[in-house]
């Protein structure tokens, strides 16, 4: 027998020593204080989570590709009032009276949008439900906590 060939069995005689040793060893003078050990399911669970949200992620992605040509519309209409929207924002950021002239306009716009709401079932700040639910399906989804 050659020397590597006794040196990996040595090895390995001495890693199956100290597993099987941690394994049933359970005398408190070992514990390291602080140090509260895992359960290893818990540790599978959580990495199972995290690949079910990637295959949420994944069909949502592939989801809303498939829906882009008709949807592409809608999509350009939020990306345009959202850049709007961010300057103005950004804009009324440097004085206290633009900022409560921005919130009282949104209110404003808000209510005008309920009155017309109740007489025409139309909204002008919200897209109707059969849009969102063709364009807008995906949820946001949280990342689990690995």
């Amino acid at each position: 027998m050659s020397f590597t060939t006794r040196s990996i069995i040595l090895v390995f005689i001495l890693t199956t020593i100290l597993v099987v040793s941690a394994l049933l060893e359970t005398n408190d003078s070992t514990k390291i204080e602080g140090f509260k050990p895992k359960d290893p399911f818990k540790e599978i669970k959580k990495i199972g989570n995290f690949f079910v949200f990637l295959g949420k992620i994944i069909k949502c992605s592939g989801e809303t590709l498939i829906g882009l040509p008709s949807c592409i519309l809608f999509y350009l209409i939020d990306l345009f009032i959202g850049t709007v929207k961010l300057i103005i924002i950004f804009l009324c950021s440097f004085s206290p009276h633009l900022e409560k002239a921005r919130l009282t306009t949104w209110k404003i716009i808000t209510k005008i949008d309920s009155m017309i709401y109740k007489i025409s079932r139309f909204r002008i700040i919200e897209y109707p439900k059969s849009i969102l639910k063709k364009c807008y399906k995906c949820r946001s989804v949280k990342m689990p906590k690995l």
